[in-house]
């Protein structure tokens, strides 16, 4: 019994500081947003924001949250929260753009796609019901939110657990 508590103590000594430092931001800062930091270009909506000189590449996620009424059997649920995220990559960018370009344009359908997507399956995950099955649905908030990344540093545990930048509201932005 001493012995396994020994072990559990030892192990617990060396393993909460390694996993503590993994959730360490890393060394790329956050980039920050331009002005304007949204723009159409054709069929894209472009996001823009600073150059960051660690970054090789970026991240551009988008969180949302629904309020959600919706009926299983008889029972009524009203103003349930719900959240939602997706995010686009500049290394997967369709704009024409290179890899370390601090902005990314993307296509309307695309985003719509991707917005579509993870609201299903939010509420589905979340609620067990599927689009459509609501009986009102508010988006509430929505903001993006990028982040530098720098994938060629191998040794550096922390390379992609970079700083986002500030949210941007996009309930003000749209």
């Amino acid at each position: 019994m001493r012995r396994t508590i020994l072990m559990l103590t030892v192990i617990s000594l060396v393993a909460i500081p390694l996993l503590a430092q993994n959730n360490v931001p890393g060394d790329v800062p956050a980039p920050e947003w331009e002005d304007p930091p949204i723009y159409p270009d054709g069929d894209y909506i472009v996001f823009d924001w600073t150059d960051v000189e660690e970054a090789e590449k970026y991240s551009l996620c988008f969180e949302g949250v629904l309020e959600v009424d919706y009926t299983i059997d008889t029972t009524e649920y009203l103003d349930v929260l719900v959240e939602f995220s997706f995010c686009f990559g500049t290394s997967d960018r369709t704009d024409g753009g290179e890899m370390g370009d601090s902005d990314l344009g993307i296509l309307y359908d695309d985003f719509l796609s991707a917005w579509d997507t993870a609201v299903e399956e939010a509420l589905n995950d979340q609620l067990g019901i599927s689009l459509g099955q609501e009986d009102d649905i508010v988006l509430i908030e929505f903001i993006a939110k990028v982040k530098g990344l720098d994938p060629h540093d191998k040794e550096d545990l922390k390379r992609q657990n970079n700083e986002f930048s500030d949210d941007l509201d996009l309930m003000v932005e749209f």
